[in-house]
């Protein structure tokens, strides 16, 4: 036992001379390390400040987003619209209100703000596009109604702002769920129903295009969609 106990003794004296001579040595060279951590430290300030100021120089590069608004000028005449449903009643639909009277309209969509493209039924877009209307408005208005009148749809998306890829007018839309973005862009084969354009789904939390179809330029799309609210 008394063996055991002188050699613990030992080991506990080396254990404390090595702490002292350790201790010993950081003093001498303290102004050495204290310069390395602040040099350390500063290095990894500058490398998350680039990466910011990267970051800011990559966003002004993507094209910018804008908002979308559908002005249709003065439209005093009504239209009637058959219901794309009963296929027997049918609606009024005035373009200088921009409503119908459908249920549609008048129980939800009425509630939103003349231009807003929300407000557009598809009764509505049916006249537009029918009677030529939609010949006379904007690339980017014309994408939203042709690709609502090709799904036999209204205008149901929260929010569309609109881009310019390539040269090429694209749109993106923000659904109410904040989880699927849509996109109405060049497809890859430009063999869609209205002039190589195609309506694409965007999933954001799970970074994946619905069906695995995607647009051409995508990652340029994913970049915008993630920086979806960022001024311009």
């Amino acid at each position: 036992m008394a063996g055991k106990s002188q050699g613990s003794i030992l080991v506990f004296i080396v254990i404390i001379g090595g702490i002292v001579w350790l201790f010993d040595k950081i003093s001498e060279y303290r102004l050495f390390i204290l310069s390395l951590i602040i040099s350390t430290f500063a290095y990894f300030l500058y490398l998350s400040q680039r990466k910011k100021n990267d970051k800011k120089r990559h966003l002004k590069s993507l094209p910018p987003l804008k908002p979308l608004k559908c002005e249709l000028g003065d439209c005093t005449k009504n239209y009637k619209a058959k219901s794309l449903t009963t296929k027997t009643e049918s609606y009024i639909v005035n373009l200088n209100d921009h409503s119908c009277t459908c249920p549609d309209f008048t129980d939800f969509r009425s509630s939103f703000e003349k231009g807003d493209l929300r407000r557009f039924c598809k009764h509505m877009i049916q006249v537009i596009i029918k009677t030529g209307i939609i010949n006379n408005l904007a690339e980017s208005v014309q994408l939203v109604f042709c690709s609502a009148y090709d799904r036999k749809k209204g205008i149901f998306l929260d929010e569309y702002k609109f881009t310019a890829v390539d040269e090429s007018v694209a749109l993106i839309g923000k659904s109410n769920n904040e989880e699927w973005f849509t996109v109405i862009a060049q497809e890859e084969s430009k063999n869609s129903k209205f002039g190589g354009y195609k309506r694409f789904g965007y999933n954001i939390n799970e970074g994946r295009w619905s069906y695995g179809e995607n647009p051409l330029n995508s990652k340029i799309f994913k970049q915008l969609i993630e920086n979806w609210d960022r001024d311009h």
